[in-house]
């Protein structure tokens, strides 16, 4: 774990944007930022699922990735935001980009957990999903949703494969926007 008590740094081979740390210029100061250090004992945890019934392989692997999932948040800090603006440390974007309220690209079975959602590395305007089978019984994707996509390997190169996810596997597909 590592922890900061200022926002800034001095001396940078490359300053992107009007951050702080740079003393030799008006207005860039080091901003304390105490509340964002890890002082004192870290507590870890873990956890047992006890429950009675038949074992759900599918409601045990959704428990397991919805407990195991970082929660996104923001650590709000008390600063003067007069004195200390952030509003000079945001970089604007190239183009406007205007998106949807909401926005599906593809229905997916409810056997299958999303396990990655990412940029592709090889294609502009595409992404990469990998979807997992965590379950004994093999999963049919629908072929309407294959038409739209590539079947890919890690590497993103373009593979053969049916519309049967076996069970405990993986299949990753290449989806251009």
């Amino acid at each position: 774990m590592a922890t900061t008590g200022e926002l800034g740094k001095l001396k940078l081979a490359w300053r992107p944007g009007r951050a702080s740390g740079d003393t030799t210029n008006e207005g860039h100061i080091m901003m304390p930022t105490p509340l964002a250090q890890e002082l004192g004992e870290n507590e870890w945890t873990f956890a047992f699922k006890i429950s009675t019934g038949t074992f759900d392989e599918m409601k045990t692997a959704k428990y397991a990735y919805e407990r195991l999932t970082p929660s996104i948040s923001y650590q709000k800090q008390a600063l003067n935001v007069f004195i200390n603006r952030l509003d000079n440390k945001i970089w604007p974007l190239e183009e406007k980009i205007d998106l949807e309220k909401e926005f599906s690209m593809l229905g997916l079975p409810r056997e299958l957990l999303v396990s990655a959602i990412y940029p592709s590395y090889r294609k502009k305007d595409a992404f990469v999903v990998r979807l997992a089978n965590l379950t004994k019984k093999s999963v049919t994707i629908d072929k309407k949703i294959l038409t739209d996509v590539k079947i890919v390997n890690a590497l993103e190169e373009e593979i053969v494969y049916t519309e049967e996810i076996q069970p405990y596997d993986y299949i990753t597909l290449q989806m251009t926007l």
